[in-house]
């Protein structure tokens, strides 16, 4: 029988997925996520100060230290991630990281003979959704493939955005064989707060992302997913342009892996 538009929102209707995450378990951390844009050829040495000086200092200081990319096409980008206890225990934190002298000296080693390091930062601060998985770090075996994933909403869809991936979203990802990391919603003072969803995959290999997403693309029932949630809305729940995607690597030294 062919599938038609009845057919797909009939299915959807019928979905019934689990809640990804027991509500008592939820995860209430701060997520730091920042991406450095370095001077062209200067990656390897903040690697190097990272590994040798830098995670040392974030630990020290009452940061969690979760993850370093590499990022896929852009050999001058450099993504790490930590996490805090609220705001506050982040705002303390990077207080204390700036005053300490080791990080001061591991500024002028890494920089007095070659120059700076980092031309440009993107930082951005996120909580959790509901749904979203305990993150794992200290994976042993071959480094996987992350896939970082930025949505902007149409106007006054972020809400049902984040439904659709709680409704049903998630676990067609798992269906097809990708690993759901950490989803969420950018803190309120954050630029575009109101309209943005970010979450990590994780995959085996790039090709395996790319079989992933090709049999998640065809699936009835995303299609029925899909149609159903742009039906409930009267239109697209992402804005023109607003899916990106971004490849990264684990390094050596990722506590995510």
């Amino acid at each position: 029988m062919p599938i038609t538009r009845r057919t797909l929102l009939a299915g959807a209707a019928a979905m019934t997925i689990a809640p990804a995450v027991d509500a008592a378990k939820k995860d209430t951390y701060l997520y730091e996520l920042r991406v450095y844009h370095c001077h062209p050829g200067r990656a390897a040495a903040l690697h190097t100060r990272f590994q040798k000086r830098t995670i040392g200092i974030f630990k020290r200081c009452g940061m969690e230290v979760m993850g370093f990319w590499d990022v896929n096409g852009k050999e001058n980008d450099v993504v790490y991630m930590v996490r805090h206890k609220n705001r506050d225990a982040r705002e303390k934190a990077w207080k204390a990281f700036g005053k300490d002298p080791e990080w001061a000296l591991a500024v002028k080693e890494s920089e007095e003979k070659d120059g700076p390091i980092v031309a440009k930062a993107d930082t951005y601060l996120f909580n959790a959704t509901d749904f979203s998985p305990a993150v794992k770090t200290g994976q042993k075996g071959d480094a996987r493939l992350y896939e970082l994933r930025t949505y902007t909403s149409s106007p006054g869809n972020l809400e049902r955005l984040v439904q659709r991936f709680r409704g049903g979203t998630v676990k067609l990802f798992e269906k097809h064989g990708m690993e759901n990391s950490v989803y969420g919603t950018l803190d309120a003072d954050q630029p575009a707060a109101k309209e943005t969803l970010i979450y990590l995959l994780v995959h085996k290999s790039e090709a395996a992302r790319n079989e992933s997403f090709k049999n998640f693309g065809s699936d009835p029932e995303w299609r029925a997913h899909l149609a159903k949630s742009e039906q409930d809305a009267g239109g697209p729940l992402t804005a023109p342009g607003g899916v990106k995607s971004e490849l990264l690597k684990p390094t050596s030294y990722s506590p995510m892996r």
